[in-house]
């Protein structure tokens, strides 16, 4: 939950890092949805970054909407932490001048979960006729085997 004392809209910039990745960045994807017209998002290596002039509760609502992604075949560590803080652009009350106040910092992870999917065999089945004597013949036109997270097989049955 974020919370502002004054309740005004306010700049502020949202930062969300994947801290203890071991995957190329390309592989994990942080975005958010429920963006509103005018704020920015940007997206750089294992960061996040949402700023623009809104109230609290926009805010709130972006970054309930913050996705992870995990686009490798075979993702490698098992937990993702991810860093949360916001900074805002207050007033100070002394100097009555604008003073970025950074929030506390809030966690949370992610638990990968490898998936090691099966080989997917196809093939065409030949018409075939085989009378006695005729010797060796062939059982198949064609045949097609693909498992999305290894390109070698160990052994067919």
């Amino acid at each position: 939950s974020l919370t502002n004392k004054d309740r005004l809209p306010n700049t502020y910039l949202a930062t969300i890092m994947i801290l203890d990745s071991q995957q190329p960045a390309e592989e994990e994807v942080l975005s958010a949805s429920s963006v509103p017209l005018g704020m920015a998002v940007i997206s750089e290596p294992y960061t996040l970054m949402l700023t623009g002039f809104f109230t609290i509760s926009t805010f709130q609502t972006v970054l309930r909407n913050v996705t992870y992604n995990n686009l490798a075949l075979i993702p490698t560590g098992f937990i993702r932490t991810l860093r949360f803080d916001v900074l805002s652009s207050g007033r100070s009350v002394l100097a009555n001048q604008i003073t970025p106040m950074d929030s506390n910092i809030a966690f949370t992870t992610v638990s990968i979960i490898y998936v090691d999917y099966t080989p997917v065999l196809k093939v065409t089945p030949r018409l075939t006729q085989y009378t006695e004597g005729d010797g060796v013949v062939n059982l198949l036109t064609s045949t097609t085997i693909t498992d999305i997270d290894n390109t070698t097989l160990v052994s067919a049955r």
